[in-house]
């Protein structure tokens, strides 16, 4: 027959057990959570009265997929005219920025000389060594909406440069496949004698 301090005892080494499990549990989620973690990454840029917002989730640990959820959105003399996620080539809509290329990953710059600032993103497929995509969002004044126009540059990236060209072929992609060459814009170039245009690095 067990005495009352032998039941006690007996209950010693399981109680111990239990709290110690529930340690283990306790350090276990905390260790999760010291490993993975996310935020929410902003990048603006403004220019002419227009303004641009890029925003996607940086998370890192172990398992996670380092960037998501990228979105834009795009305002014109304070009038919004495109807030979406951004789907791209390649990627689709789970595309990274492209952040290490040393160029913005968005920017504002007035590439057909209009008076209308157009929005450039560049944007990285993920991988080791693939893929960079270019994409201009062009403001159009007859449907006031934008217009996405964009390219697979590879595993070398892009930069836009100023060039002593007009509409015809620049390293090897074809000037028209990013801006159309009417004969408006065509005579504006001619005009400057800096015009810009997308290349290949």
């Amino acid at each position: 027959m067990q005495t009352g301090s032998g039941r006690r005892r007996g209950r010693g080494p399981r109680l111990r057990l239990s709290v110690s499990l529930a340690s283990l549990v306790l350090l276990a989620v905390g260790a999760t959570g010291a490993l993975a973690a996310s935020h929410t990454a902003t990048a603006t840029a403004s220019a002419g009265g227009t303004s641009a917002t890029f925003t996607y989730v940086h998370s890192t640990g172990a398992t996670a997929i380092p960037y998501s959820g990228a979105h834009l959105s795009i305002t014109h003399n304070g009038q919004s005219l495109f807030d979406a996620p951004v789907n791209a080539l390649l990627c689709r809509t789970q595309c990274w920025p492209a952040l290490d290329t040393g160029t913005p990953t968005l920017s504002l710059i007035d590439i057909e000389h209009d008076g209308s600032p157009d929005v450039i993103l560049n944007l990285y497929s993920g991988g080791a060594h693939c893929c960079y995509v270019t994409q201009i969002y062009r403001y159009d004044p007859g449907t006031q909406t934008y217009a996405i126009v964009q390219h697979d540059f590879g595993d070398p990236g892009a930069r836009l440069e100023t060039l002593n060209v007009k509409c015809g072929w620049v390293s090897g992609m074809r000037v028209s496949s990013l801006a159309a060459c009417s004969k408006n814009s065509l005579a504006r170039r001619e005009k400057s004698s800096s015009p810009k245009r997308i290349s290949y690095t």
